[in-house]
């Protein structure tokens, strides 16, 4: 009879082997948990790091974006992205070195008044205003600045049909040109240019 009285104690105090199996699962698995808990933690303050310094980068950016911190260089965006040529503006894709304006007819071809302009980020400034006529054989350009951006604005007078040619002083090869006729007596050269002296 102590013997039934005493089986739900031994019961109570015996281990069972398959309860304490499960047991120490639990245990493992908490454990497991604990680690993915701390895991995560330091995945999220590296991404509020990674976060942050993208926001800085961006802001860096967005002031390099800016013409008052980085203002723009038109000789550089002209050269990386000239624009093409028309009937009457002549664009040189190249560096022109020692510039001349040039008729394909030097001794029959109209008076051609020459603007010189150079054109910076915010403004142009006007250089020079020159004659090609007569009996000359070109005009030569005076540029102030090497490696700017410059525009020769032209206009011819009388109506005669000859070619109007941007040259290179170095080579002597044609950089650009155009065809001025009645009805297209006006337009302009493009040009990033240099000088020698």
């Amino acid at each position: 009879m102590w013997t039934l009285l005493l089986m739900p104690f031994w019961l109570a105090q015996a281990p069972d082997p398959a309860m304490t199996a499960v047991g120490e699962h639990l245990r493992g698995l908490r454990g497991e948990v604990a680690v993915l808990h701390a895991t995560v933690a330091r995945q999220g303050d590296l991404l509020a790091g990674l976060a942050a310094a993208l926001e800085e980068q961006r802001r860096l950016l967005l002031e390099r974006a800016t013409p008052e911190s980085a203002p723009a260089d038109p000789a550089l965006a002209f050269l990386t992205g000239a624009p093409a040529a028309s009937d009457s503006a002549g664009v040189a894709r190249a560096v022109v070195f020692e510039p001349r304006v040039v008729s394909d007819q030097p001794r029959r071809h109209d008076l051609v008044n020459l603007r010189l302009r150079r054109v910076e980020a915010q403004r142009s400034a006007t250089l020079a205003e020159l004659e090609l006529g007569g009996d000359q054989a070109g005009a030569p350009l005076p540029l102030d600045r090497n490696g700017a951006l410059y525009i020769v604005e032209w206009a011819a007078s009388e109506g005669q049909t000859f070619t109007l040619v941007l040259r290179d002083g170095l080579t002597g090869a044609t950089a650009a040109q155009v065809k001025v006729t009645a009805a297209q007596a006006r337009g302009a050269f493009v040009f990033v240019g240099y000088r020698l002296d």
